[in-house]
């Protein structure tokens, strides 16, 4: 289906789309779960670019369940004497390495080469390159207000606060993926478990992009386990906070680079998590 607006193939989420597909296929791309044939590259490689599109909508449950699996590790290192500060580090830490920290990864190279290219080819080009202090600073501000907004929730809090934040960030790279063109990938992706590139992908079916329901499912979902987690006050005020900084992440993509790469996609993920917690720590 082509959008008639931009002319740009519109992938829609079928009636029989496979949502415990979806979701395997999300948690595969998204995360080092091991979860059957779908984590293998060569696979992810054959799927047609419209069901890689479609899993987008999955994307929410699959950053739920990350987030569980990291505030129970911040819940169990609490129970184990770990408090505040030390609990909190066991939690980023298990999230770290259940992404691969791509979205801390992702920001600093962003940054970096916002501030060091000049045009949107050479910036793309320096996200490949080694960090820089500028990304270096903007990396250990995003880690550190996780960190310290994580530290000041009781560590219960602290688990459905990293559910509500990691959900809201992969429903943010899903919005990204739809507004936002995509990109050659002139820039190593080694950091990106999208592999290969849903940004290559979709590029090479005709900038492809998801379609409005399955952009609409991931919001829904996303919202939903944000207010489910956080409650009415402290969810619509992170939801809130999560939306601005999305726009504002997304804008800066635009502007920097002229799209997306999946190292953008991480990029405003990570961004959106840091956004969710401060605000949960708030209120």
């Amino acid at each position: 289906m082509t959008d008639s607006s931009s002319g740009r193939p519109d992938y829609h989420a079928p009636a029989d789309g496979g949502w415990g597909q979806d979701i395997l296929r999300a948690l595969a791309q998204l995360t080092r779960l091991p979860v059957g044939a779908a984590t293998v590259p060569e696979v992810q490689a054959r799927l047609p670019v419209e069901v890689r599109l479609r899993s987008l909508r999955a994307w929410p449950v699959a950053g739920g369940i990350v987030g569980f699996l990291a505030g129970l590790a911040l819940l169990t290192a609490e129970i184990l004497g770990f408090i505040g500060v030390g609990s909190a580090l066991v939690g980023l830490a298990v999230l770290a390495w259940l992404v691969r920290a791509e979205p801390d990864i992702a920001l600093a190279r962003f940054v970096h080469a916002r501030t060091t290219g000049h045009d949107d080819t050479s910036r793309r080009a320096a996200m490949g390159e080694t960090v820089g202090p500028a990304g270096l600073l903007a990396l250990f501000f995003v880690v550190g207000l996780k960190l310290a907004a994580l530290a000041t929730l009781p560590a219960p809090i602290g688990l459905l606060a990293l559910v509500a934040a990691v959900a809201a960030g992969r429903a943010a790279m899903a919005v990204a993926a739809a507004r936002l063109r995509p990109l050659p990938d002139d820039a190593p992706t080694d950091t990106s478990s999208l592999a290969p590139s849903l940004a290559g992908a979709a590029l090479a079916a005709g900038y492809a992009r998801p379609g409005r329901e399955v952009i609409a499912t991931a919001v829904i979902l996303g919202g939903a386990i944000v207010l489910l987690m956080l409650g009415p006050l402290s969810g619509v005020l992170a939801l809130a906070a999560a939306a601005l900084i999305a726009w504002l992440a997304m804008a800066a993509a635009r502007n920097a680079v002229g799209g997306y790469t999946d190292l953008v996609l991480a990029t405003i993920a990570g961004l959106v998590e840091a956004a969710v917690l401060v605000s949960a720590a708030i209120v």
